[in-house]
């Protein structure tokens, strides 16, 4: 971390700046279209879809210009709670009983089910090669975690799981993957596995980027394009609420990406003079 003198000053600077823009604007346009659901319902969809990031319904998707692709099972939720009623046998008059309430069942759709126009997006993916990947795997499977590439979404870069496994999105490109790998060692080392009712997610996506970025910037692979969109997503463009959380993290944070970046290797000079060429 010896780069960055101090990290939570420069991603929050990062996310104030993007939140200055016309992509910031565009971005919160689409997601008005989606909804905040309950935890019960999170906790629904991603026990049947456990890498959904967008969802909505087969009519909000429409409205996106997306369309849910045939063959596609949807995702089962609550839906908003009906009233009861009763019938007099006597009068046939049907009232409203207080003590009860039925929960309808409704179907709902991530974005990985549908196809269409493009929605807006605040992060720029990472393009090219990377020596890091190899070694990053090596690292990982240090820990005990199993690494394997994937057919994905393609809005999902990778996952870790409880059962200590990585998947990487097979469609990304090699320096992609090895910036989610770092991320999802990163949030290993953190005890996110360990730990994934009591810590906030969006603090836990945070200081697992965090120590991507350290990680990734210190061993020559930029991600300012990724990593700002990424904590502006997470932190509701809140700068403020970045450098705070960032702050309060900071010896975890830098723990974690120093035990990363003490097992890495220097990139060979030959494939340092090869991208300068």
């Amino acid at each position: 971390m010896s780069k960055h003198r101090d990290l939570a000053q420069t991603l929050a600077d990062g996310v104030r700046r993007l939140t200055d823009s016309t992509r910031w604007t565009q971005y919160l346009t689409s997601m008005s279209h989606f909804h905040t659901y309950s935890s019960a319902n999170v906790m629904l969809i991603l026990m049947q879809c456990p890498h959904a990031s967008r969802v909505a319904g087969y009519k909000a998707w429409e409205k996106m210009d997306r369309h849910v692709r045939k063959g596609e099972h949807g995702i089962a939720i609550f839906g908003h709670p009906r009233p009861v009623y009763t019938k007099d046998p006597d009068t046939g008059e049907r009232t409203e009983d207080p003590e009860r309430v039925f929960w309808p069942t409704c179907y709902v759709f991530d974005v990985s089910q549908t196809e269409g126009e493009p929605l807006p997006t605040i992060t720029d993916e990472l393009h090219g090669e990377s020596h890091l990947l190899n070694q990053l795997t090596d690292i990982a499977k240090g820990y005990g975690l199993t690494v394997s590439i994937e057919e994905m979404a393609a809005t999902v870069g990778g996952y870790v799981d409880r059962t200590n496994h990585i998947g990487l999105n097979q469609a990304k490109a090699e320096a992609h993957q090895a910036q989610t790998l770092a991320h999802e060692i990163g949030h290993y080392l953190l005890g996110h596995t360990r730990d994934r009712a009591q810590t906030p997610r969006p603090q836990k996506e945070m200081e697992a980027e965090s120590v991507a970025y350290v990680v990734c910037s210190s061993a020559g692979l930029p991600c300012d394009g990724y990593t700002f969109g990424y904590l502006t997503s997470w932190s509701r463009g809140d700068p403020e609420k970045v450098e705070t959380q960032i702050r309060e993290s900071a010896a975890a944070i830098q723990k974690a990406a120093h035990e990363i970046l003490s097992q890495l290797q220097p990139e060979p000079a030959s494939s340092r003079e090869e991208k300068a060429a």
